[in-house]
């Protein structure tokens, strides 16, 4: 059988790589939105019809991701029918504009995100006019997803929808009905919060040091932080839902599967689903803990889940295709060929700290960002993941390198003072100094490592090594590292600006960065000096006490 993606052109793999990003910010961004907001006290704290109905909406999220797993499993298995007429239907290119509405979309959904927080946990009873919030932020959700939508289609437009006609209806249907066995089957069985309160126990000790346990009314947590796990959270919601979405993969992929072997996925998937969602109350439990009590009971206990859960059911049947034991012979080595990976080993990396730093900080108190080693050591297993894709990258650095490595750091402090908000202290000098001493020193390490290690490598991998030269060619492969053309340069460069805090000293940094690279053509220089400027930083910051610099 033949892989799919193996027919597709250049301009079809951008428009698949478009669409794979996107994908992926939708989950990022209902990940974050999930995580900070509760809906349900709305209804308590707001006396209006319309308060009742957010009230009601917290399964909308829950219901979306189990329709969008859907339908990635009908188009999981390339060469199947449906993924089939979706690839054959012809792909085009994606417009030009399409950068404009992303940009858009990201402006757009940071005001929805803000009007969601001030609805949801902010004061809206104490408002004159709360309905006129509720309206703003009505719009702005619906020009936020108009805008996603529109760079989704930006090269197919109504096209795009007729050729998703025939997955799309399945997938809703699939989603659906994942939703309503996970409602289910939550409420048909009490005894298993028995084994899942035993997980828990014997889990949080390995990660607190007092447990706090009370077996007759399943209360378990910590002094500072409890939860009672009800039969809903016992792990049958997920078994119910992932026993619909093996039943789906099982069929879809019939025709690469061994069978009975093939079976033996509902045991597992059920088995490894409850295991995750008892270690969930285990992440529960710890961010009520250490980070916010308000975050935990809020949208990460309601849609944590979910994610976790949708998530496992994707991945088993990822493994599934490419698993000796339970494919055909063949289809394993099948779904494994063809496509090159070239784009991706240079995005992937920096999408990673993107998404990682964003849930982390969603899920942080007073700014500081505890979680922030979890992102350095993603972004290291994704760089190591992807290792056979920089063979062919020298490691060498120059001292031209260093010396604009130098300039960089010049550019950034010069001129530089803390944000007025943060008084005498910044929240990084304030989150160490609440840690323990070693705890503390630890995290500085592992601060400095992601500073010089894995953002130089991610983001030069990804605006020097990809942006620049795909913004001279659809074929960026085709486009020799170093070569200077000044407006994808400058383009690239004020990109690179927007995704820092101070725009300015960051766009000329990467115009330096490009500069470097240009003298020799080769990343390790852009890199290099990527590396030497955050190390700088790093050593001044520490030596001065300016901890801001470190953000």
């Amino acid at each position: 059988m033949t892989n799919g993606l193996t027919r597709l052109s250049q301009p079809d793999r951008s428009t698949l790589f478009l669409w794979g990003f996107l994908a992926v910010l939708a989950v990022v961004e209902a990940m974050i939105l999930g995580a900070r907001l509760d809906a349900a006290p709305l209804r308590d704290r707001v006396p209006h019809w319309w308060a009742s109905v957010l009230g009601h909406s917290g399964f909308i999220l829950p219901l979306a991701i189990a329709v969008a797993t859907g339908t990635l499993l009908l188009l999981l298995k390339s060469g199947q029918p449906l993924s089939e007429s979706f690839l054959d239907s012809g792909i085009l290119p994606p417009q030009r504009w399409w950068r404009w509405t992303l940009a858009g979309h990201l402006i757009t959904y940071v005001i929805f995100y803000q009007l969601a927080v001030f609805v949801f946990d902010g004061d809206l009873a104490a408002s004159a006019t709360p309905g006129r919030w509720v309206v703003a932020l009505a719009l702005t959700g619906l020009i936020t997803f108009g805008l996603w939508g529109a760079t989704m289609t930006a090269g197919e437009g109504l096209r795009l929808a007729r050729s998703l006609t025939p997955v799309l209806p399945v997938g809703v249907a699939v989603g659906i009905a994942a939703w309503g066995a996970g409602q289910m089957t939550e409420e048909w069985w009490g005894p298993l919060r028995h084994w899942t309160f035993w997980v828990v126990r014997h889990s949080l000790a390995v990660v607190v040091s007092e447990v706090v346990a009370r077996p007759a009314d399943f209360v378990i947590g910590t002094e500072r932080f409890l939860i009672e796990i009800a039969p809903r959270c016992s792990g049958y919601e997920g078994i119910g839902v992932m026993g619909v979405f093996l039943a789906v993969h099982l069929w879809v992929a019939r025709r690469d599967l061994r069978f009975p072997r093939a079976f033996l996925l509902f045991p597992i998937g059920m088995g490894v689903v409850w295991f995750a969602n008892s270690l969930r109350l285990v992440a529960l439990i710890a961010v009520g803990t250490w980070v916010s009590p308000e975050v935990a009971t809020g949208g990460f206990h309601s849609y944590s889940g979910w994610v976790l859960c949708c998530g496992l059911a994707l991945g088993l049947a990822a493994w599934a295709n490419h698993s000796w034991f339970l494919t055909v012979p063949g289809a394993a080595a099948a779904a494994s060929a063809g496509g090159s990976v070239t784009a991706a080993a240079h995005l992937v990396p920096l999408l990673t700290i993107v998404a990682i730093t964003m849930l982390t900080r969603a899920l942080s108190a007073d700014g500081f960002d505890l979680l922030y080693p979890l992102g350095v050591l993603a972004t290291l297993l994704v760089l190591w993941w992807f290792r056979r894709e920089y063979a062919g990258f020298r490691r060498t650095c120059s001292w031209g390198a260093v010396a604009a490595g130098a300039l960089g750091f010049m550019v950034w402090t010069v001129g530089a003072s803390a944000p007025v908000d943060y008084g005498f202290d910044s929240p990084l000098r304030q989150g160490l100094a609440d840690l323990p001493r070693g705890l503390g020193v630890a995290w500085l390490v592992w601060r400095v490592l992601g500073a010089v290690v894995t953002i130089p490598v991610a983001e030069e991998l990804a605006f020097r090594g990809y942006l620049t030269r795909r913004l001279i060619a659809a074929d960026f492969e085709s486009v020799p590292l170093g070569q200077f053309t000044l407006l994808p340069c400058l383009a690239s460069s004020l990109l690179f600006g927007a995704m820092h805090e101070r725009f300015f000293a960051a766009t000329v940094c990467g115009l330096i960065y490009a500069v470097a690279l240009s003298r020799r053509g080769e990343l390790s220089d852009a890199i290099g000096a990527h590396a030497v400027t955050n190390a700088l930083i790093a050593a001044y910051a520490l030596a001065t006490g300016d901890w801001w610099l470190l953000g």
